[in-house]
């Protein structure tokens, strides 16, 4: 598989995969990741990061010419998965029974989908982890939009979040993004810094009826091609 530099490769699966599908993918897991796989709680957590982790070594080994079972990655201190001595940089996320990876060349990236489901006292959870901003648009939100703008916002807190690296140690309520679907997705500033702000493009990437999806990826405009 050929990626261009200005580009960035877009895959959606689905989690819910049969026992033979998911065996098929735990053959190719590494001990560590099938450990992991085997931590969670619930049976469909459990699927749901064998099927991702399995569809990502298929997909990185289409770039690479790497058998998906011979992939090793390398983790940030932070825990972000990257293959060393590559310039591929991918990203992972995976939400009720559907998986979405991005790939491009050289740029950090972080994706994040998520299902739209309700979401009990949606505004004292907004107001734990959103930005004053972010807080004062949602508050005007018609109640009918209000799910929805919940969930951009948050898919692209996340995908920024994603993209630095470092998880929860980046406090959510440091930047803001813009909230709705009809808003150019955008972060408007970080930690009151606009111009750091703006080296960074956010997009919102078509997903499954009842999810949302955004991707953050720092400095540059690339093409989306979504793949098969």
């Amino acid at each position: 598989m050929i990626i261009n530099q200005n580009e960035i490769h877009i895959y959606s699966t689905r989690t819910d995969l049969n026992e033979n599908e998911l065996n098929s993918f735990r053959k190719v897991l590494s001990e560590d990741e099938n450990t992991k796989a085997e931590r969670y709680k619930f049976s469909y957590l459990k699927n749901n990061y064998t099927a991702c982790r399995g569809f990502l070594r298929e997909i990185l080994s289409s770039y690479t010419g790497i058998h998906p079972s011979y992939i090793k990655f390398s983790y940030s201190e932070f825990g972000k998965p990257f293959l060393k001595d590559s310039n591929i940089r991918f990203n992972v996320s995976h939400s009720g029974n559907t998986g979405i990876i991005a790939v491009n060349l050289e740029n950090e990236l972080g994706i994040d989908i998520e299902l739209i489901r309700e979401v009990p006292d949606l505004i004292s959870l907004s107001a734990r982890f959103f930005s004053k901003s972010e807080i004062t648009e949602l508050n005007k939100t018609d109640s009918g939009k209000l799910t929805d703008s919940f969930f951009y916002c948050w898919t692209r807190k996340e995908a920024f979040v994603k993209a630095v690296g470092t998880g929860l140690q980046y406090p959510l309520n440091s930047f803001s993004v813009s909230i709705t679907e009809d808003a150019e997705p955008e972060i408007t500033e970080i930690a009151n810094d606009f111009t750091e702000a703006r080296k960074w493009k956010l997009y919102n990437i078509p997903a499954a009826h009842n999810y949302i999806s955004s991707l953050a990826v720092r400095n540059l405009n690339k093409n989306i091609v979504f793949k098969n």
